[in-house]
């Protein structure tokens, strides 16, 4: 029988724990898995890890970190000790409901994707933040060529290779919902209603999310440092236009005594301080692609053995 691990990510969420994990048990009584939770306690100040031990089901395993990490890192740990053949990623504050792994399942089996993403309905959410999240994907797939889903956080379902292949990428700081759109496996999406959060507050507050996507940009594009080049150019190129409107000006004697000589260095020295930011920015974004390591093929399968190689 195949096996199906949840790793859940935690941080402080003693008083819904519990509810999430009697759910979570309701919810997956009936499926044809064996079943793995992990609960990874991100370095809870308060009784996180006590809530999950008290709770009455074999198949909660805690993994405990030493601190506070962070939702990625903690996600990556819960994976590293995760054996499933599918291995699906939530939240335990119930806002991913329980019941969406059944719709994973489903569409799994029916498709043979490698990756079920669950896509939030923004219903209850502040039109402010829905607005910003959404032009924030946009902006990220026309800088990267890659197609990101609107609104696929870390609620997804994955298949082990998956998990395999994003594990032994040398990066130290793995955005798992963009490496799955980067890597371009086959995904599918199902659909959820997003309930209000019951217990405790969101971790994910203004601040996480800006450095949320600072690091996103500079992890999946490097476009920034191409905009530096292409800046250098224009800006060398309107410094020599205005450097003859100058010189242009001395000829006429319309110019203060010095100003033609000391605008000539300025311009000059600016421009090329520029144009060798944009160059020096190429280099390390060609550096930047290859500490990455990421492949730039994964194969699926290979077919025909016996026509390439003859039959025994």
């Amino acid at each position: 029988m195949p096996t199906l691990s949840i790793v859940v990510p935690a941080f402080n969420e003693e008083e819904g724990m519990q509810n999430f994990l009697a759910e979570l048990k309701n919810c997956l009584k009936s499926v044809d898995y064996i079943l793995e939770v992990i609960v990874v306690n991100d370095g809870s100040t308060d009784k996180t890890r006590e809530r999950a031990l008290e709770f009455d089901w074999d198949a909660v395993t805690i993994v405990n970190l030493m601190s506070n990490s962070g939702h990625m890192s903690a996600l990556e740990a819960g994976l590293k000790n995760s054996s499933g053949d599918l291995i699906v990623t939530m939240d335990s504050d119930l806002q991913h409901p329980p019941q969406t792994i059944l719709k994973m399942l489903d569409v799994v089996e029916q498709t043979n994707c490698d990756v079920v993403l669950a896509i939030r309905n923004r219903g209850g959410e502040s039109k402010v933040r829905g607005f910003c999240s959404r032009s924030f994907y946009r902006f990220l797939s026309k800088v990267t060529d890659i197609e990101f889903a609107n609104d696929a956080g870390d609620f997804r379902l994955m298949k082990k290779r998956v998990v395999e292949i994003i594990l032994t990428l040398p990066e130290n700081q793995k955005i798992f919902r963009f490496l799955v759109g980067a890597l371009r496996f086959k995904s599918e999406k199902v659909f959820f209603d997003s309930p209000h959060r019951q217990y405790g507050k969101s971790k994910y507050q203004w601040k996480n999310l800006m450095k949320l996507a600072v690091s996103s940009l500079i992890g999946f594009s490097t476009t920034p440092l191409t905009a530096i080049f292409i800046g250098g150019i224009i800006t060398f190129t309107l410094g020599i236009v205005y450097l003859i409107f100058v010189l242009s000006n001395y000829r006429n004697s319309d110019a203060t005594q010095g100003w033609t000589s000391l605008m000539a260095a300025l311009i000059s020295f600016s421009s090329i301080q520029i144009i060798a930011l944009g160059v020096i920015g190429r280099y390390v974004s060609q550096i930047l692609t290859e500490i990455r390591k990421r492949p730039g093929f994964i194969v699926d399968n290979i077919q025909g053995a016996r026509d390439r190689y003859g039959s025994e």
